[in-house]
């Protein structure tokens, strides 16, 4: 997955899936001081994970994954960058395949990992400015492995500090075979499904 920071137009990769898995993603941000936009990588692995990053024969799913402040700093981002876009890497969706009325939070947490993976279940985390990142969108599926960016309605500051839980909520309210996955790598207890 990729972030855009809108202080230094920076992308971000990042490996990682469900399950025990963390989504590869990248981080897309402005820095404070190049005003550019970078690009990083966390994580290099590749495995996938069926109901990532929602599950098309329920009518709800959520998954969400945990980063760390280390992570982040490893790839260039420092606090107060402003994130301004994702990216994942989805694999084996059918072409055309629908998820309508989607959502992805982005919320700063103190933990390190998920207490509860199995379910999300948050009320052991301690959770701070929690921000709707991408609001009631319509995500359209492709055959091949590819990267794709979700630009934010709303940026996410980051405090420099804290670990980071992005989460993807599936609102689409139909059941529907032909979706796919996240590419990822496996990391205990810091992903749910």
């Amino acid at each position: 997955m990729h972030f855009q920071n809108n202080r230094s137009n920076q992308k971000i990769q990042e490996s990682t899936s469900m399950k025990q898995l963390i989504s590869i993603f990248a981080f897309i941000y402005l820095s404070t001081f190049s005003f550019s936009q970078q690009v990083g990588q966390i994580g290099s692995d590749f495995d996938n994970c069926e109901g990532t990053p929602a599950y098309g024969l329920f009518d709800y799913s959520q998954t969400a994954m945990l980063y760390l402040a280390t992570e982040l700093e490893g790839i260039g981002i420092s606090s107060g960058n402003s994130i301004t876009a994702i990216e994942f890497q989805f694999n084996s969706w059918d072409d055309g395949y629908v998820l309508d009325n989607q959502t992805i939070k982005i919320s700063h947490v103190t933990e390190s990992s998920i207490p509860s993976p199995s379910s999300p279940d948050y009320s052991e985390l301690t959770i701070s400015n929690t921000t709707t990142v991408v609001d009631e969108f319509d995500f359209r599926g492709k055959s091949s492995i590819h990267w794709e960016q979700f630009d934010f309605d709303t940026p996410f500051v980051w405090d420099g500090v804290s670990n980071i839980l992005i989460t993807w909520e599936n609102r689409d309210g139909s059941w529907s075979g032909g979706y796919g996955w996240l590419e990822g790598r496996s990391i205990a207890n810091r992903c749910h499904i």
